[in-house]
């Protein structure tokens, strides 16, 4: 039971710092679904990936924390100082 706990804390880690590389994760541990502990990591990162979208969807404060913002290199055809 610890390392199924230890599993999710784990996955639901890598989500909140890698949330952009969900749909390639989950892609990955489909491929590999025979091993049992991917099966519970797949369901963690599913749920986390939809919790988000939902919550991303629903707060403009909460989408720019969880998506970022982007940054502008060229604005009417001068380079900004991004540094």
């Amino acid at each position: 039971m610890e390392a199924y706990i230890g599993i999710i804390i784990r996955t639901f880690s890598a989500i909140l710092l890698r949330d952009f590389v969900t749909g390639i994760t989950i892609g990955t541990i489909a491929a590999n679904l025979a091993f049992t502990h991917l099966l519970l990591s797949l369901f963690v990162i599913t749920v986390t990936s939809i919790v988000l979208s939902i919550i991303a969807l629903k707060s403009r404060k909460m989408r720019r924390l969880i998506s970022g913002s982007p940054t502008i290199l060229i604005e009417g055809g001068k380079f900004w100082k991004i540094i």
